[in-house]
């Protein structure tokens, strides 16, 4: 993504450990080098927790250009069967989806499982492993619902209602609280907004539509939803830094 970029892998940690974040190491996966950055100082740079934002700060630093790789204008445009309500934008101020149809799931190719393996995330199939790779780059979360598991045509972005309760992705029943944001079919909750999505939309070997939920949700709430259900995952480390609400667009244009 830099353009020129000439410096060795160890200079360029010595570099960022001198101008922006301590950095813990050095390694080597192949032709690929991984310079593992300490996020905990990273809390105040949201952007710096994704590839792309990394890439822009080692830009400013070498005096390098940069390459972006994403094309929002390739973005396809018209009427969807699938429709958006957001009860209150204070708790989600962008909302953006994408629906997908003809899909197959399978083993995602080599080079991506390769690539989310090497930050430590499990491949799992070709639309989970897509997801993952956008948060790890931007960094922009994204949600994949089967749409045939949807109830109704309209997703809902509100806050849960009193003994609602959500069996999520990991596994475990959670009883909901009226502070929580949830997305929702007309049926109840199908995902914890901003921290974890549920089993019973979840992607499948049988899944042949998918609706990608690329959202902005609100930092604090996500943060106390995380610990009010002490569930920390790789997208609710992300929200509760305050993301960028232009990313939504750019996350889906970037699958």
């Amino acid at each position: 993504l830099v353009l020129g970029l000439d410096a060795r892998p160890i200079e360029l940690k010595r570099l960022i450990t001198m101008k922006t974040a301590e950095c813990e190491g050095v390694d080597q996966i192949g032709s690929d080098w991984i310079i593992e950055i300490d996020n905990k100082s990273l809390t105040h740079r949201p952007d710096l927790w994704g590839h792309i934002g990394m890439a822009r700060e080692v830009a400013a630093i070498t005096g390098r250009g940069l390459k972006d790789p994403v094309k929002t204008d390739l973005l396809p445009w018209g009427e969807s069967s699938i429709h958006v309500e957001i009860a209150d934008h204070a708790l989600c101020p962008r909302y953006s989806a994408l629906l997908m149809e003809g899909v197959q799931v399978d083993s995602s190719t080599g080079w991506l499982q390769a690539r989310v393996e090497s930050i430590g995330i499990n491949a799992i199939n070709n639309i989970v492993d897509v997801t993952n790779f956008i948060l790890a780059e931007l960094p922009q979360p994204m949600h994949a619902f089967d749409a045939d598991k949807l109830a109704g045509a309209t997703i809902y972005v509100r806050l849960a209602r009193p003994g609602e309760r959500l069996r999520a992705l990991n596994g475990e029943d959670y009883e909901l609280s009226p502070e929580d944001v949830i997305i929702a079919d007309s049926s109840g909750p199908v995902a914890l907004a901003g921290v974890i999505g549920g089993a019973d939309t979840a992607i499948s070997k049988t899944t042949t539509r998918v609706v990608l939920e690329s959202a902005n949700f609100n930092a604090i709430r996500v943060r106390l939803t995380s610990a009010r259900h002490k569930l920390r995952t790789d997208a609710s480390v992300r929200f509760e830094k305050a993301l960028d609400p232009e990313n939504t667009e750019i996350g889906r244009a970037h699958v």
